[in-house]
């Protein structure tokens, strides 16, 4: 890569910094440089929302003859001298700007040296820039023996042939215009936009105060993968030989998510990552660039960074969790932590949406966002801890009703229910059990502790449930309930304090 590329199609700075210290240095972009990029990332924003609304503007073309020859050759002549100008304002101001050539020489030494010199890869890490083109920590090794959840063709009622007909475009359309970005907001590039600034501000704490190493990995895919690894190895830190992998919600950032709160301050190790299209890594978070994400974290955790899967912990929020269990169903990791998260997708969605269009939404979530983290749970034999947000908003499907029927409407309930079914087969025979599972969940911690029974002894070592009596079978259940569930009195988004972050032994 020639230096004249570099200052064309290189990398934006964002911000300098000296890791492991607190001195703090400014990166200042010139007039002509911050103009172009100004422009570029107008471009990119007006072009992602001509994406959403797609199908209205595909229509408004037809009917006012935009895609005539004449009109299209107009388009494309005000897109290059747009671009044009963008681009020759950007590479001239890069050129006049000392601190960029630095950059760029510091850039093409690193990456297409054999062996780069440690001066220059400690040089490189003082900025903090678009990862597209920044050095590669760690390249997956695709895998053919992935667990995956099937679709079950089954579940999908028939409305007729024209249904049949018209369903795999119809909702293939969907998802790809603003299904996905309705599900997974924090890929769109008006949250990567407004939110610039926290991100910038949280990978330079990250860094700077807690000794965090940034890494570019790829998947099996291609797609490039941003990761923050904060190494607490050492004889000071009680937990620095445990790994936790934190996955973010929907609209989460390593950069300002839950790495930053319990593991961290409770002195683990941590890896953060972006998902597919957040931040700055590359792709779409689709089931599939999901899995391989996830896939290469792991890999880079076990075969790079030297931690055995055993010392692994997966701590999942929100729709995190499904990457996480994944992981968990894949890998033999020590334990489990999910916290506001799911059962299944299609439940939570069909809630929110239109009863009319119920069955589309089942359809296209099915067929292409097919999130089921019950499912990917029950393949995980280990420890696991469900934390239930007790004012949850975004997890219920009942959001009319009362602080009860809201609270029994979280999809955290049945989420355990599955996994009491899969990890203790015939300790729920029927519904009237499952209400014992219900009715605990219905309980304050006070409750709780008042019914719980003290001598359950042997109880717990049954692998068969058919010999227990009605009251041994009652307490075995709130045993398991207690053992898996905690809750936490707090809305969806409320930062989980540090004392809550309790990964289970056993």
């Amino acid at each position: 890569m020639s230096k004249l590329t570099n200052y064309i199609l290189g990398p934006r700075i964002l911000q300098k910094f000296t890791p492991g210290t607190a001195e703090d240095e400014i990166y200042e972009e010139n007039s002509l440089e911050a103009l172009g990029e100004r422009m570029m990332m107008f471009g990119r924003g007006f072009r992602h929302f001509c994406t959403v609304i797609s199908p209205i503007l595909f229509s408004m073309a037809y009917n006012r003859g935009w895609f005539a020859p004449s009109c299209m050759t107009k388009f494309v002549q005000y897109a290059v001298i747009y671009y044009s100008f963008a681009y020759t304002c950007r590479t001239i101001g890069r050129v006049c700007n000392g601190d960029y050539r630095t950059f760029a020489n510091l850039l093409i030494e690193v990456t297409e040296s054999k062996e780069p010199s440690p001066a220059a890869e400690r040089e490189l890490r003082k900025y903090d820039y678009e990862i597209f083109m920044a050095p590669v920590a760690f390249t997956a090794t695709p895998r053919d023996d992935k667990k995956v959840v099937a679709v079950d063709e089954t579940e999908f009622e028939d409305y007729g042939p024209l249904w049949t007909t018209i369903r795999d475009p119809l909702c293939a359309a969907v998802v790809h215009t603003f299904g996905r970005r309705m599900l997974y907001p924090g890929a769109t590039s008006i949250f990567k936009t407004l939110l610039q600034g926290p991100l910038c501000q949280g990978r330079k704490n990250l860094v700077i105060e807690n000794g965090g190493k940034r890494n570019v990995i790829i998947t099996e895919d291609g797609n490039r993968i941003d990761t923050m690894f904060v190494d607490n190895r050492n004889p000071s830190k009680r937990f620095g030989a445990k790994l936790v992998i934190t996955s973010e919600g929907n609209a989460g950032y390593y950069e300002v998510g839950i790495m930053n709160n319990g593991p961290i301050s409770r002195g683990y190790s941590v890896l953060g990552w972006n998902h597919p299209g957040f931040g700055q890594s590359s792709g779409l978070p689709y089931p599939d660039q999901e899995m391989n994400a996830m896939d290469a974290v792991m890999q880079f955790a076990t075969k790079k960074l030297g931690f055995k899967e055993s010392d692994i912990i997966l701590y999942g929020w929100s729709i995190g969790g499904y990457a996480s269990t994944w992981a968990a169903a894949n890998y033999d990791v020590g334990s489990v932590v999910l916290d506001a998260t799911f059962d299944d997708v299609v439940p939570l969605a069909i809630s929110k949406m239109p009863s009319p269009i119920s069955f589309v939404v089942h359809y296209a979530l099915r067929t292409h966002l097919n999130l089921q983290i019950s499912k990917q749970l029950a393949m995980y034999k280990g420890p696991v801890r469900l934390i239930r947000r007790t004012h949850d908003e975004i997890m219920i499907t009942n959001e009319s009703g009362t602080d009860v029927e809201q609270l029994a409407s979280n999809r955290a309930n049945q989420l355990l229910l599955d996994l009491i079914d899969a990890r203790h087969p015939g300790l729920l025979r029927n519904e009237n059990d499952r209400g014992l599972v219900r009715m605990w969940l219905s309980l304050n911690a006070i409750s709780r502790i008042s019914q719980s029974s003290e001598n359950i002894g042997e109880l717990k070592r049954y692998a068969i449930y058919s010999g227990l009596n009605d009251k041994q079978r009652s307490s075995l259940i709130r045993y398991f309930c207690d053992k898996y569930l905690v809750d936490y009195d707090a809305g969806h988004n409320v930062p989980l304090p540090a004392e809550y972050f309790n990964p289970p032994t056993a």
